[in-house]
């Protein structure tokens, strides 16, 4: 009995041994194999990147797909201008060629006036060409052909105000004066004329206005020296 207890325990002892063996071999497949700490001065070598040139043949470039969409733009359109350019708006001084013809009066000597004129632009704001001036007062006639320019004052204001339709201009012109009084003494002589007149953009086509002009005659016309003229309503047309 005791003999057999002695096997029985020898046997134990056996089998814990053989365990713990195979446990302790299992764990040590298992565990990830140590890395030795760096050695002191030692420094692992770097590979400069930027210095890296692709073989021949061979695009670094990035296929189409894989490049970022460029950002969008917004076009963005600035106010519109007020003066006289071909991108005017209605009611604005527009270029090209005018044709204001006017009707009013005449002083020393009395009698109605009828004025035209034809406005070529020069620049965006000065404008020039022909002019002429018909007086007709019972036995007084007038006859003034000239050449005249005029120069734009465009009124600065905020956008959509009225006063963007106002154009006051000033004018001088100079050429020759017919002048018959009573059917009895005409003559002809040089003119020379200044004044300022005003214009509402009424369209794009279409404006109306007045021109005040002093109007002298250096050489006595028909014993006169001077005469005002004042077309009160003028239109004034584009084309």
């Amino acid at each position: 009995m005791i003999a057999s207890s002695g096997s029985l325990g020898s046997l134990l002892v056996r089998g814990f041994i053989v365990g713990s063996a195979l446990l302790l071999a299992a764990c040590s497949s298992t565990r990830p194999p140590l890395r030795s700490a760096p050695t002191p001065g030692f420094e692992a070598p770097t590979v400069d990147l930027d210095r890296f040139q692709p073989a021949a043949g061979v695009s670094a470039t990035l296929p189409a797909t894989y490049l970022p969409p460029p950002p969008a733009t917004t076009a963005s359109a600035g106010p519109p201008r007020a003066s006289g350019t071909a991108n005017f708006q209605d009611g604005e001084e527009g270029s090209g060629t005018q044709l204001p013809v006017g009707f009013g009066l005449a002083l020393s000597p009395s009698m109605a006036l009828i004025g035209a004129a034809l406005d070529f632009e020069i620049d965006e704001d000065l404008t020039a060409g022909p002019a002429l001036q018909v007086g007709l007062g019972g036995d007084d006639t007038l006859i003034a052909p000239f050449f005249q320019a005029k120069y734009r004052l465009p009124i600065e204001a905020e956008e959509g105000s009225a006063l963007n339709k106002i154009t006051p201009f000033i004018q001088a012109g100079a050429g020759l004066a017919f002048l018959d009084k009573d059917g009895r003494k005409s003559d002809t002589g040089v003119l020379l004329n200044a004044g300022a007149g005003v214009r509402f953009n009424t369209g794009r086509s279409t404006r109306l206005g007045s021109t005040a002009l002093f109007n002298f005659l250096p050489g006595d016309v028909a014993g006169d020296n001077f005469y005002f003229t004042w077309e009160i309503v003028q239109v004034s047309f584009d084309f």
